[in-house]
């Protein structure tokens, strides 16, 4: 839910869904962000993490960082 009330980035789903994009850290294998796709209403479709967000980004960026 961090996630979703505080994002990095909002981005347009394909489904009309957003997607919340939020930077969780370095790790071992480099740097790691969290993927939420959700509805208007706030309902989370799923989660997941990776580390190329580029092809995220290139959806259209609803909302940046302040």
């Amino acid at each position: 839910m961090k996630t979703v009330n505080t994002p990095d980035y909002v981005v347009r789903g394909r489904y009309g869904e957003h997607i919340a994009i939020r930077y969780i850290g370095i790790t071992l294998y480099g740097a790691k962000y969290i993927i939420v796709p959700y509805d208007e209403g706030g309902e989370v479709r799923t989660a997941f993490i990776t580390s190329d967000v580029a092809k995220i980004l290139k959806r259209g960026v609803l909302r940046k960082p302040l």
